[in-house]
């Protein structure tokens, strides 16, 4: 999840890339790319909090869709087209993210509070690695298609909904 996580950094240049070479109009225009990932973090959370049971479904839902839109971003050069995906990216990362949180402890809530709390330490910690190679998955040699970028967060979201759901798959065989 960590290489999804750090997008974030990059949409003014994705933005730009995609046609608004003013740097004032294109960081204004990430505006809208946060509003939909606020409504899916928002809509993923209430019913999250609401069915309980649906956490992991949220989360390879949500990869799922990520990956769709990278690869889709990958193969569609049109700018329209890009920038929502980007917007769906935003939103499907950013709702999966709370979910893991809530899960992971879920996970572990039968455990001792300081295993609990070390599971959910290293899944935060892990999510950051993202900012280690992050810089490098965007060069500006790249723009406007970002193929390398692109298809490795797409890569790196394919496997998070495989894993997540064969932890899933585990949990319930437990259960």
């Amino acid at each position: 999840m960590s290489a999804t996580l750090v997008m974030a950094y990059f949409y003014p240049v994705l933005v730009r890339g995609l046609g608004y070479l003013d740097p004032i109009k294109a960081q204004y225009m990430t505006v809208p790319i946060w509003v939909v990932g606020f409504i899916f973090s928002l809509a993923s959370g209430l019913l999250g909090d609401r069915i309980p049971r649906l956490r992991p479904l949220l989360i390879i839902g949500g990869m799922g869709l990520f990956t769709l839109m990278a690869v889709l971003t990958c193969a569609v050069y049109d700018f329209k087209a890009r920038y929502v995906f980007l917007a769906f990216m935003t939103g499907s990362v950013w709702g999966a993210f709370s979910q893991t949180l809530a899960y992971i402890a879920e996970l572990f809530g039968e455990a001792l509070p300081e295993v609990r709390a070390f599971s959910i330490g290293v899944m935060a910690a892990t999510a950051q690695t993202g900012n280690i190679y992050g810089a490098y998955l965007f060069p500006a040699e790249n723009a406007p298609k970002h193929l390398l970028g692109f298809g490795l967060v797409a890569g790196t979201a394919g496997a998070c909904a495989i894993l997540f759901a064969l932890i899933y798959w585990l949990d319930r065989r437990r259960k």
